[in-house]
């Protein structure tokens, strides 16, 4: 009399199995999207710091580098100075000595082009490249007229950009001005600095960073040296752009997310000032790389978890369908109460074994009759 209500039971149970299978599926699939998605945000931001942190460290680098190089120079230039207007001395008196002197203070310092003393007039009067001095006047150039119509508070200048005395590449002059004993104007000394100098050694820094791009440029925007170079680019910083914005402002040092005025793509730059010189480096790398550094970290993770994520599913999915034909087959059995009753009643008859009279040898079973 409970044989009935045992069907019915049975389809309940197994409805409840393909009901918790599903849901299985479910979470085999929404779990470990939504931890990827949750790895993804704090991997992304991950990689974002670590970024930031390589720039910061290859920033330092070049600063405590360029830092040294200009003390150097400012160092040297107090020296040709002294040498230039020691009054009765013999280099002072002879050209040809001082371009000596000058020779060999340029000697084994590769950031160094020429080494100039200018008159008051404008005039070269030794360099240490050639003797006699072979460049024109220096009337019409950005360090002179700095010093001449005493435009800065300070006794160092950097200039703009200029073709070189070869005519072969350009370079910045750092100069510093020839005063008198009553203060009066005697002209400069320059030290006409190579950007290429600094552009192999950022090179170099940058060998174990692709995509690390670094900027020398003065507090104006005038660009000194940018590795890469970029051909066409502009000689001056646009006063809108991300990093001279800030510049401008009297930051001395940043990090900003925004648009290069040099190539006009997106990137993380960071900035900081050379000291107590008007000069300042920047390095950058495009956020599209530090993106795309993600998501192939992102690609790779789920490569590997795509594979057991499919086992799982493959299985529920297994499951749940021998759960749906147990089911069928206990609602066929639930509509059919005569064929179940039959089917238990074949079932649960006792058989016993009866040797076979066509074969002795063999044996056959029969329902036991009563």
């Amino acid at each position: 009399m409970n044989a009935h209500p045992s069907v019915p039971s049975s389809e309940e149970e197994a409805e409840a199995s393909v009901r918790s299978l599903r849901r299985l599926m479910l979470l085999c699939a929404v779990v470990p999207l939504v931890l990827l998605g949750l790895f993804a945000s704090y991997r992304f931001q991950q990689v974002h710091d670590e970024a930031e942190l390589r720039l910061d460290r290859a920033l330092r680098i070049a600063q405590e580098h360029a830092l040294k190089v200009m003390e150097t120079d400012e160092t040297l230039l107090r020296h040709v100075s002294d040498l230039a207007d020691t009054a009765g001395g013999p280099i002072a008196q002879d050209p040809a000595l001082l371009h000596q002197a000058l020779r060999a203070l340029a000697q084994d310092k590769p950031q160094i082009r020429t080494i100039w003393v200018i008159d008051a007039e404008g005039r070269p009067v030794a360099n240490s490249r050639t003797h006699p001095p072979v460049d024109g006047t220096w009337t019409g150039r950005d360090a002179f007229r700095w010093h001449a119509e005493r435009r800065g508070t300070g006794n160092l200048a950097f200039s703009e950009m200029r073709p070189s005395q070869a005519g072969s590449d350009a370079v910045f002059d750092m100069s510093r001005a020839r005063l008198g004993p009553a203060g009066e104007f005697r002209g400069i000394v320059v030290i006409s600095a190579s950007p290429d100098y600094f552009a192999r050694f950022h090179a170099d820094l940058s060998a174990d960073e692709p995509g690390l791009a670094i900027t020398m440029f003065r507090n104006d925007g005038v660009v000194y040296s940018r590795w890469p170079a970029l051909p066409g680019a502009a000689a001056r910083m646009s006063p809108g752009s991300p990093v001279l914005s800030r510049v401008l402002r009297g930051e001395s040092r940043g990090i900003i997310r925004g648009v290069s005025s040099l190539d006009g793509k997106p990137r993380l730059l960071l900035f900081r000032r050379v000291g107590e010189f008007p000069v300042y480096l920047g390095t950058g790398t495009e956020i599209s790389a530090i993106r795309d550094t993600g998501l192939r970290e992102m690609g790779m993770i789920l490569a590997f978890a795509a594979v057991p994520v499919m086992g799982l599913l493959v299985a529920a999915f297994a499951a749940m369908k021998r759960a749906a034909q147990a089911r069928e087959a206990a609602r066929r059995l639930h509509q059919n109460p005569t064929r179940a009753a039959r089917s238990r009643k074949r079932c649960a008859r006792p058989r016993r074994w009866k040797r076979s009279a066509a074969s002795p040898a063999a044996w056959r079973t029969t329902s036991t009759t009563h």
